[in-house]
């Protein structure tokens, strides 16, 4: 079994009664070469005022993306809340920042998914147009742990 199956056995264990996907993502930074990857993802991530939230997820869905929110990491502020608007496309990410240029961005993060036995999983806020890959990989993902 290889390092990443055991990883995922051992949190399996404890964490999840059963397997619904297994991921693995790297980040990497703006100038950094990206390794074989099956596709990118774009994470901007956005503090706004809880009365803007509805007007922001619209926003993200009418140019590509998806919302999402970390509900471990809260804003001191009780009025505002950190949001991510997520796509992986360069040309949704860029049509998203200017679509939200009036929101406080506060970071990206982009991450190259060099893993995922189960994409389809996000079928339905992406379509999967963004062409999986096949990369070679010295593990076999697909046994079942």
């Amino acid at each position: 079994m290889c390092y990443f199956n055991k990883i995922i056995h051992y949190f399996s264990k404890f964490y999840s009664t059963g397997k619904i996907r297994r991921k693995l993502e790297k980040i990497v930074g703006k100038n950094s070469e990206l390794p074989k990857h099956l596709y990118l993802e774009f994470h901007i991530k956005y503090e706004l005022e809880n009365s803007r939230l509805d007007d922001f997820v619209n926003r993200v869905l009418k140019n590509g993306g998806h919302t999402s929110s970390n509900m471990l990491k809260l804003s001191e502020n009780p009025n505002l809340v950190f949001h991510f608007a997520t796509t992986r496309t360069l040309e949704n990410y860029r049509k998203l920042l200017y679509a939200l240029s009036d929101f406080h961005r506060i970071n990206t993060i982009r991450e190259c998914v060099v893993f995922d036995d189960n994409p389809e999983i996000d079928t339905g806020w992406c379509g999967c147009e963004c062409g999986l890959k096949q990369i070679e990989s010295e593990c076999d993902y697909k046994t079942n742990v």
